[in-house]
């Protein structure tokens, strides 16, 4: 008894042909959908790193531009600095000297 209820149990228990070509053509397209997702992240990776070196491209760009556009905005104040500096330095007829007015 013992046997013959193994037997059915077994005998049950397997896939059909059709099932297995089923699950066959199902496994399949999975793959074929995994495989498609791999290419188009491989795609996309490519894309963000030649982003990313572009933007890091930009970035040091839009610095030099910056550092070159304050360096001329402060030019001439230095120039101007300098000689007002040196203006300042020398007394002016119209001005009276400190000697002068101590006296």
């Amino acid at each position: 008894m013992l046997w013959t209820a193994a037997l059915l149990l077994a005998a049950g228990c397997g896939h059909t042909e059709l099932e297995m070509a089923a699950k066959d053509r199902q496994i399949d397209a999975l793959n074929a959908d995994l495989s498609l997702a791999r290419r188009q992240l491989d795609e996309e990776k490519a894309t963000l790193d030649q982003t990313s070196v572009e933007i890091i491209r930009l970035r040091d760009e839009v610095d030099r531009l910056g550092r070159a556009q304050r360096a001329a905005e402060i030019e001439p104040l230095r120039v101007g600095r300098s000689s007002s500096v040196g203006a300042s330095l020398t007394p002016s007829s119209s001005e009276p000297s400190p000697a002068a007015s101590r006296r």
